[in-house]
């Protein structure tokens, strides 16, 4: 890892306007931190790096999906709840959306206890969770249980 990292930041300083290398950067924290190798304290460094990253990133393409998503990763992964369900909802308002980004999003409104946000939330995406075979059954069986409180 350390020799990649190298690289990437040799390249960023020999071209520091370069957002595809800025985004190989973010991208490396991002899956840095997540190879489960770190300590606690250099996991959340590294998704905190990654988070800068990505955001410099989207100043530059502020409808970069991926990096998007990613920024509310991040915030769902270091358990900043508000953050991160402030990522997904404006995600969500640009239209942008997959299974994992919803679950992301539902428990982050769970875990700020923000019920009536998640009711709401649920009745409008919930279907294409509850509906997906392909998912673990207790996420669609956990989505099902909030459409029916909705």
């Amino acid at each position: 890892f350390s020799s990649v990292l190298e690289k990437i930041e040799q390249a960023r300083k020999q071209d520091p306007n370069n957002m595809q290398i800025l985004l190989a950067q973010a991208k490396f924290y991002d899956d840095y931190a997540f190879t489960g190798i770190l300590d606690t304290e250099l996991e959340q460094l590294n998704r905190t790096r990654a988070i800068t990253a990505y955001k410099e990133y989207l100043q530059n393409d502020p409808n970069h999906q991926i990096s998007w998503i990613s920024v509310g990763r991040l915030f769902f992964r270091d358990k900043q709840w508000t953050e991160a369900a402030e990522w997904f909802k404006h995600a969500l308002d640009r239209g942008w959306s997959n299974h994992s980004m919803l679950m992301w999003y539902f428990e982050a409104l769970y875990r700020l206890r923000k019920f009536k946000e998640l009711r709401r939330a649920v009745a409008e995406h919930g279907n294409s969770i509850s509906s997906e075979e392909e998912l673990p059954r207790q996420y669609r069986n956990a989505v099902s249980v909030w459409m029916g409180a909705a």
